[in-house]
C-alpha cells in the first residue's frame, strides 16, 4: 500500500492518527521530512498498537526504512536487530529523540532509555515514515532540525 503523505501542520498542533498496516511519510510545507543529519522529536500516544514507531531512512515511496519501534508487549525499544528494555506507564505518551547522521541512529526514549544502532548508508533512502501494527498510534508532535554531519567533507 502506498503511504500516505501528510503535512507538518497536520502532526501539530492536530493530532495524527496512524492505523496499523499503512506507513505515513512525513512531510512540512516547505520541503520534505526527510535527511541525512538530523535532530528529530517525536511525541507518540500510544494506543492499542502491538509495535509503532518510526521508520527512517526509508525510499522515495516512503518504503523500507530503518525501524525504530516500541513493541509494548516485549517490553523493548528495538532499532533493526537491537533490542534494549523500555517499559510503558499505563497512558504513558512515547517521547522519541533521534539523532541521525549517515550510517549511525542514535534514539532517547522518554529521557530514560538510549540505544544506537548503525545501517548500510544509501543517499537515496532519506524518508522517515510513521507506521503501527495492530492497532492505532496518535502522533501529536513532529520536528526535525538539520545538523551538521560529524563525518569530514559532509
Amino acid at each position: 500500500m502506498k503511504p500516505f503523505i501528510i503535512s507538518l501542520l497536520a502532526v501539530a498542533p492536530a493530532n495524527l492518527t496512524q492505523r496499523g498496516g499503512s506507513a505515513l511519510t512525513i512531510e512540512d510545507k516547505r520541503s520534505r521530512f526527510d535527511g541525512d543529519a538530523l535532530e528529530l522529536n517525536v511525541s507518540i500516544e500510544t494506543g492499542q498498537a502491538r509495535e509503532f514507531g518510526l521508520a527512517v531512512y526509508c525510499d522515495p515511496d516512503g518504503k523500507g526504512g530503518f525501524p525504530i519501534a516500541v513493541e509494548p508487549g516485549t517490553k523493548t525499544l528495538r532499532l533493526g536487530a537491537v533490542k534494549v528494555p523500555f517499559e510503558l506507564k499505563a497512558g504513558e505518551r512515547v517521547e522519541l529523540r533521534v539523532f541521525l547522521d549517515k550510517n549511525l541512529i542514535e534514539v532517547f526514549a522518554n529521557d530514560r532509555q538510549a540505544v544506537v544502532a548503525s545501517h548500510k548508508y544509501a543517499p537515496q533512502n532519506l524518508g522517515i515514515s510513521l507506521f503501527s501494527v495492530g492497532g492505532e498510534i496518535v502522533a501529536t508532535k513532529a520536528s526535525r532540525w538539520k545538523i551538521k554531519s560529524t563525518y569530514l567533507g559532509q
